[in-house]
């Protein structure tokens, strides 16, 4: 992964609104399919850990995980993308693990974004970036659940499923 280091970052420290400069976090701009795609065509399952990307300089850049997640699979033209975390997937009430919103179509997606707090946002913008470039199953559920990626790939999955409808 090829990523574009940030200039500075608007921090709030004590109160005072402040920037830092040199934290060595950016952004993604280029994925290098053809390598991935080469290592899985000879067999090899390619085992990304996010972050960190390379900058032109290559050092080590700090990215976000959820949207370099998304860009991969985009890139690779998978159909599926799980992104795993500690929650049951987006909450109306992150309070109430009950409250758990079971799907979202792109074309109610602004309508249940509000829902989405702290990382949970971050994440469902990464979710709505897959979906609207090729990737057809979008899962977002918990990592603590049985056999999570098994289940999600046979079907009998829980969490919310971000689809590009």
């Amino acid at each position: 992964m090829e990523a574009r280091r940030n200039k500075a970052i608007k921090i709030n420290e004590n109160g005072k609104k402040l920037l830092l400069k040199d934290d060595l976090s950016g952004t993604v701009e280029k994925i290098n399919s053809e390598l991935l795609n080469s290592l899985i065509e000879k067999g090899y399952l390619p085992v990304l850990s996010v972050p960190p990307a390379l900058s032109d300089d290559f050092k080590a850049v700090n990215v976000d995980a959820d949207f370099a997640s998304s860009l991969v699979a985009s890139s690779l033209n998978a159909s599926h993308l799980l992104f795993l975390s500690n929650v049951p997937g987006l909450l109306r009430d992150s309070s109430n693990p009950n409250s758990l919103i079971s799907k979202v179509s792109l074309s109610n997606f602004d309508e249940v974004l509000s829902f989405a707090k702290a990382r949970m946002k971050k994440k469902l913008l990464a979710a709505k970036h897959a979906a609207e470039n090729g990737v057809s199953f979008v899962l977002i559920s918990n990592s603590n659940n049985n056999a999570p990626v098994h289940n999600a790939l046979s079907g009998n999955y829980s969490g919310t499923l971000v689809t590009n409808e």
